[in-house]
This record gives C-alpha cells, sequence and structure tokens, in this order.
C-alpha cells in the first residue's frame, strides 16, 4: 500500500520494497523445514504413476504420434528424416517437421495385435523402435 501512495518519494518506496523483501524471505524461511520434509514423499509419489500408467501397449485401430527429435550433433537436414514400419503399422500421416526443435512426427496407427518394429532412417543411421500392441494391459510386477 506504502508503495502505490509514496510512490513519488524514493526514501519511503525503498523502505516499504525492502520490508517486503524481509517479509517474503521470513515466510520462505517458515516453509523450508516442511518442504524438506515432504519433498522425498511427494517425489516418490509423482514418480511411481508414471511407472503404471506412462506405458502401456497400444490397443488394435488405436492411433498414436511417433516423434522423433534429432540432436544438434546430427546436423543432418529434416527432410532426409524417414521411417519404415511392418505390416502391422499404418502410417496415416505425411512427415510433420519442425525446424526449431529438430522433430519430425508421423501418427501411425496399430492394425494387427503383436510386436512391431519401426525402422527410423536419419543422417545416414538407422534405428530401430519396437512399437507393442495388445489387448490386455501389462502387470504390474
Amino acid at each position: 500500500m506504502g508503495m502505490r501512495i509514496f510512490n513519488d518519494n524514493r526514501a519511503i518506496l525503498m523502505s516499504a520494497f525492502m520490508k517486503v523483501l524481509l517479509y517474503n524471505a521470513k515466510y520462505i524461511k517458515h516453509l523450508i523445514r516442511p518442504l524438506l520434509f515432504s519433498i522425498l514423499p511427494m517425489v516418490f509419489m509423482l514418480i511411481h504413476p508414471n511407472f503404471w500408467f506412462g506405458y502401456r501397449p497400444l490397443k488394435m485401430g488405436e492411433a498414436a504420434v511417433l516423434s522423433i527429435k534429432l540432436s544438434d550433433q546430427k546436423t543432418g537436414s529434416l527432410s532426409n528424416v524417414e521411417i519404415e514400419v511392418d505390416y502391422g503399422i499404418v502410417i496415416e500421416t505425411p512427415p510433420l517437421r519442425i525446424s526449431e526443435s529438430r522433430e519430425v512426427n508421423w501418427r501411425v496407427r496399430v492394425k494387427e495385435l503383436g510386436a512391431h518394429t519401426v525402422k527410423i532412417k536419419a543422417s545416414g543411421d538407422t534405428f530401430q523402435k519396437r512399437i507393442i500392441a495388445s489387448e490386455k494391459q501389462f502387470k504390474q510386477v
């Protein structure tokens, strides 16, 4: 409040600003102990669901976006990135090339159950990625 009322007086303005900083520092000091106490359980509570829900097989007929991000060391052109899929996967869209993030995206759809291989060709190198299609969820062990 004092910052708005006395904005033409620099001394009062700086005094009010320093009080705001001091009270914020006191507030943060009081929050440090509960934060340190709760950070470790929170990390486990946020990471564990990713292992449970983050990875699952695709269902038959389900579409997914296949994203490829090129590293800066491989300075090849984005137009030279290609994928080859086996019989159980269909490529639905042409490649979407995002040059700012050096990323190429395709939408693929599973047409048969099983483990399928996607071959990625970029800058003369070939990489393989497995896509699993199943009607059942993976069991958590």
